[in-house]
């Protein structure tokens, strides 16, 4: 796979900085199929995990400096109370691109965070967080 698309897949947590300087993390939630989003810097997960700036890659260009206009919760169909299934986060910035965090569980790499430009899965239930 190409390198743009490597730092977008990778199976690490994801820090996002906002303009005001404010920091959030995207962390997987195996237990709920979740996607996890806490506030502050993240920690250092282990060695195993590098941290990247991928502010400059032909992905994020296009993204950084845009207003976030809209957060979607991405939840699947068969969520309960016991097991959300928030497994998505939909940012829609002001120049039409989108962000797409999702939890992800798949035989090659099971519990990963993935990071894309849309989301192409299976039919889930969407919930407007803010606009």
């Amino acid at each position: 796979m190409d390198l743009p698309e490597f730092e977008q897949k990778g199976d690490g947590p994801v820090e996002l900085v906002t303009s005001d300087g404010s920091t959030l993390h995207f962390i997987s939630q195996t237990e709920t199929l979740s996607v996890g989003i806490v506030s502050g810097a993240m920690s250092r997960y282990g060695d195993s995990y590098e941290q990247r700036d991928v502010s400059n890659n032909s992905f994020w260009v296009d993204r950084l400096g845009e207003k976030v206009k809209q957060v979607l919760l991405l939840k699947a169909k068969s969520s309960t109370d016991q097991y959300p299934e928030e497994f998505g986060v939909e940012l829609v910035f002001s120049n039409g691109k989108k962000v797409v965090i999702e939890y992800r569980d798949e035989e090659d790499h099971p519990d990963m965070i993935q990071v894309s430009a849309n989301y192409t899965g299976r039919p889930c239930v969407v919930q407007k967080i803010s606009q």
